[in-house]
């Protein structure tokens, strides 16, 4: 998803200077073969030229000069505006939303390949469902988790729930909310708050439209990966959502 309203960088100056046009502007067949030649001397297969061959390409760049000298600033900022486009396809922002249960082995495993992946990309961004599939358990934990948000507290407690082997209860939620410097009190309330129960079943219903059957479940574009994965796994799903 790209960010609206933030122009790429190199438009933007190009803005400023009052050059950026309406239409696209056509390379001239001078400047063409100046391209051609150039990017044949830059790739890595020149090494392999006969020496008859390299002198051919460098005739056809010094022909084009003398025929238009301007075509070098030309070459130049086409090659920069194709750098541009390339830097812009890696740059892109990817949104991953992630559904989970806290109850769940596998979506702790994934919890620090996530973090790993943010670390490595800040460009992703991941949006955390709470999906409690796996009982009494989990659909407490997920209140309180979606009770602590209203205090900034939600990544917080989601950290410290996924560390703890044994299963919450409503008083050790209290009391590690209270040690991560949270109003228990306010926490046990807002657990049963009506609009936090609407919240869990709006999340559960989309995950019924998206047909997920278990966690965790992370979709990221137009993919839906079903199961732990590795980072390297995510990271190349990522890679291909940036250039669709």
């Amino acid at each position: 998803a790209s960010i609206t309203g933030v122009r790429p960088r190199r438009q933007w100056h190009a803005a400023a200077r009052g050059r950026l046009t309406a239409r696209p502007r056509l390379i001239r067949p001078s400047t063409m073969r100046f391209l051609i030649a150039a990017l044949l001397l830059a790739s890595p297969a020149h090494a392999a030229f006969t020496p008859d061959q390299r002198a051919e390409v460098m005739a056809i760049v010094r022909d084009a000069l003398q025929q238009d000298p301007g075509i070098l600033r030309d070459a130049l900022r086409a090659l920069e505006t194709d750098d541009q486009r390339q830097l812009q396809a890696t740059s892109r922002d990817v949104t991953i939303v992630n559904f989970y249960d806290t109850r769940c082995p596998y979506c702790r495993q994934m919890a620090p390949i996530e973090a790993e992946l943010i670390r490595l990309d800040p460009r992703v961004r991941i949006i955390d469902k709470d999906l409690p599939v796996l009982g009494a358990t989990s659909e407490l934990e997920a209140r309180a988790l979606l009770a602590a948000q209203r205090q900034g507290g939600y990544y917080k407690l989601q950290a410290s729930i996924l560390k703890q082997a044994s299963p919450s209860n409503r008083d050790s939620l209290r009391a590690e909310a209270e040690r991560l410097g949270l109003d228990g009190g306010r926490l046990l309330h807002d657990i049963d708050d009506p609009d936090i129960k609407k919240r869990l079943n709006t999340a559960i219903a989309l995950a019924d439209e998206l047909a997920i059957q278990g966690t965790p479940a992370l979709v990221v574009g137009d993919r839906l990966l079903a199961g732990a994965v590795t980072l390297a796994e995510l990271q190349s799903v990522v890679a291909s959502a940036r250039h669709r």
